[in-house]
């Protein structure tokens, strides 16, 4: 899916992929960004503009029909809905990221990420929506910047990423800590954006899109600041340096590796990841392609070297 809505598939070409020409579905206007297929076919993204969404596969002819399932909760639009993944039940867990909406105009949703950020408050939401009874329910607020989510392999939890807290939060669904929150992982190296379980089904990984900005807390720490910063033109902003990174991440929270382009030069600001067939696929912000890593030439270290030399795009 891109920016502007159009729904398209890649075909292998040797070592590489390449667009096929026809265009599968057209979902805009909007600004869609996570996605999944539900156990039907279905396609469920959530857009930043118009909140959850389903791309329904009818059973005739080969058509797709565009349904809203989800854009109102608790007394408050969704105003930036982000990420989601879907259970075994069909239920759907998805993030609002933000009270802020994206600019009807921006092809990109980033000033509504940097204003959340220099507003310097928490206001994302957990949301879940059950297709049984067609209702969406808050599960978490107070979050800043909600963006990633995944269920835990055995789906007793939901991991969601809280980007302006560098640190991804746990939802408890099932047990003795049922309904309450805690830390995943926290004090990481940079800014977390996604979060999916890995192929094996046993972890997550874990995209980092920018590192660690001394400046940013700095500012944050000056609440006089904050409304210079949010209001200034992005050209007179701090130059965020290129740097790519993905980790792989255990449901306990322990590190298991760390793939890293420390200068940008082959993988930057990665914003998704998806594994498949002994391969990383790697989305990223602001660029358009999605880069190919081949884990089979990557140490278990996951060395800096390694990655690049592996990855194309």
């Amino acid at each position: 899916m891109d920016k502007w809505g159009c729904v398209r598939t890649a075909s292998a070409e040797g070592d590489d992929y390449r667009l096929d020409d026809e265009l599968l579905a057209y979902v805009g206007p909007g600004r869609p960004l996570g996605f999944h297929h539900n156990h039907k076919g279905d396609l469920i993204f959530c857009d930043s503009l118009k909140g959850l969404m389903m791309l329904e596969r009818l059973p005739s002819g080969g058509k797709w029909q565009l349904r809203s399932l989800s854009n109102f909760v608790d007394g408050r639009p969704i105003s930036y809905a982000n990420d989601l993944d879907t259970a075994a039940d069909g239920k759907i867990f998805f993030s609002d990221s933000s009270i802020i909406p994206p600019a009807l105009n921006e092809a990109v949703p980033r000033p509504c990420y940097m204003l959340t950020m220099w507003h310097g408050a928490p206001m994302g939401r957990l949301l879940c929506y059950d297709p049984a009874t067609a209702s969406t329910s808050v599960l978490a607020h107070g979050l800043w910047y909600a963006n990633g989510v995944a269920l835990s392999p055995d789906e007793s939890f939901v991991a969601v990423v809280e980007t302006c807290s560098m640190r991804a939060r746990r939802y408890w669904l099932k047990g003795p800590k049922a309904g309450t929150m805690d830390t995943l992982i926290d004090r990481l190296p940079g800014w977390p954006d996604n979060i999916v379980r890995s192929s094996d089904g046993k972890n997550f990984w874990l995209c980092l899109v920018l590192p660690d900005l001394p400046l940013v807390h700095k500012v944050l720490s000056k609440p006089w600041l904050l409304s210079i910063i949010a209001n200034l033109p992005e050209w007179m902003l701090p130059h965020k340096p290129q740097w790519g990174c993905v980790a792989k991440v255990s449901p306990e929270g322990e590190v298991l590796q760390v793939l890293m382009d420390p200068d940008g030069s082959h993988v930057a600001s990665v914003s998704s990841v998806t594994e498949h067939d002994g391969k990383l696929f790697l989305g990223n912000l602001g660029g358009n392609y999605v880069s190919v890593l081949d884990l089979s030439g990557v140490g278990a270290a996951g060395t800096p070297a390694a990655a690049k030399s592996a990855c194309t795009q």
